[in-house]
């Protein structure tokens, strides 16, 4: 595998990820954008109960066949600075 310099910071990896999800029409798109966004060792936890990277995808894709619209809204992302004395907040 070949290494990347130009890789994006964090939040402009996950507004990418998750526009894709946002854009995505069929079962199909909506489950390449989650296979995109998630690892295949994920671990996932609801409200402190944990669910499977299967399930989860599952009920993402079975809320968003009936959507009619959608809007996502970004007020500030935190992204973890390699500097702890440097944070950096990202505002889109």
């Amino acid at each position: 595998m070949e290494r990347r310099d130009d890789l994006p910071g964090l939040a402009s990896w996950f507004m990418g990820h998750n526009i894709a999800m946002e854009k995505a029409t069929s079962n199909d798109d909506i489950q390449s954008a989650l296979d995109a966004l998630l690892s295949p060792n994920v671990s996932i936890q609801i409200n402190g109960v944990s669910v499977s990277r299967s399930d989860y995808i599952q009920t993402i894709v079975s809320i968003a066949q009936g959507r009619t619209s959608n809007d996502v809204t970004y007020f500030s992302i935190i992204e973890v600075p390699t500097d702890p004395e440097s944070p950096k907040t990202v505002r889109s």
